[in-house]
């Protein structure tokens, strides 16, 4: 079977677009700086196995704001586990992996975590887009994995109502990606419980740091690749899109320690990735055409 490996496609990245928003930036950081994410808080909903989830309401869209840890589908089916790196290269079943926490290359960057329930409540659990695609539902009733538009709908709100840019700027923290990141972090430049080496964190970045404007808390659940390599906890967050492409590509999210903008792109179907769940609070209409 033929695999999709990344391809980047940022999200509004003409560059008379970024130059256009971060002169709006410029003008409006002080009020950015100085938000507070309980602003947003939006009440807590629970999985089919009893997890709860904080959520959060941002614009139109109603977030969790915890990445999605669930076993089982919605009409109480276990969602396959346990698969070797060969048996997740080939399936195309919904399955879902948890980040080991020790041994390997993990080892050096997953201290302070002792067991599989302690990754699990971090970082979630990383599923590939066929459970995402399940017909039994991956997300509480009422919620869904978020399509493309979804994603595109939080990024538009972001820039268009608080000013923020979507451009891949290293020197530039008025980003969405830096925004709707945890401002939990390897020494972070805000302090405070910020400042912490406990995970969930981002690992350390003095630009690009985190600031979590909105509640999202967006931590760094790393991936577990097509062939079944685990790479990336504390340095990237990604999470899948309901979008397919093509007959073994689907589209996801993506924030760096290191930048402050959110990406797209297309990956393969078996790779393991995040899921956050969203639903509707007022369908926007306005959103303009991309």
């Amino acid at each position: 079977m033929n695999k999709i490996r990344k391809l980047n496609i940022f999200y509004l990245s003409l560059t008379g677009t970024c130059i256009l928003f971060v002169l709006i930036v410029i003008g409006v950081g002080e009020v950015i700086a100085g938000r507070t994410y309980s602003n947003f808080k939006f009440g807590n909903i629970n999985d089919i196995d009893n997890n709860e989830y904080q959520t959060v309401k941002i614009g139109r869209q109603v977030w969790m704001a915890e990445n999605l840890r669930t076993s089982r589908y919605n009409d109480g089916s276990d969602i396959i586990t346990g698969l070797s790196d060969h048996e997740w290269a080939e399936t195309d079943k919904g399955a879902y992996v948890i980040y080991p926490h020790s041994g390997g290359i993990t080892e050096d960057y997953i201290r302070g975590i002792n067991s599989e329930k302690e990754m699990a409540e971090a970082y979630g659990y990383l599923y590939n887009w066929y459970a995402v695609d399940d017909g039994r539902g991956l997300c509480p009733p009422g919620w869904r994995v978020p399509s493309k538009d979804d994603w595109y709908d939080l990024i538009y709100y972001l820039m268009q109502g608080h000013g923020l840019h979507n451009c891949f700027e290293t020197d530039n923290v008025y980003g969405v990606g830096s925004a709707l990141k945890s401002c939990r972090q390897v020494n972070s430049p805000l302090a405070g419980n910020c400042a912490t080496s406990l995970h969930p964190r981002w690992n350390f970045n003095d630009i690009n740091y985190g600031t979590n404007d909105f509640g999202f808390n967006a931590t760094p659940g790393g991936s577990r690749t097509y062939d079944g390599i685990f790479n990336s906890v504390g340095y990237y967050g990604l999470w899948w899109s309901a979008s397919g492409r093509g007959r073994d590509g689907a589209w996801y999210n993506n924030m760096g320690y290191d930048y402050s903008n959110v990406s797209s792109s297309i990956y393969s179907r078996n790779e393991g990735l995040s899921v956050r769940c969203v639903t509707d609070f007022v369908r926007s209409k306005n959103r303009p055409e991309k």
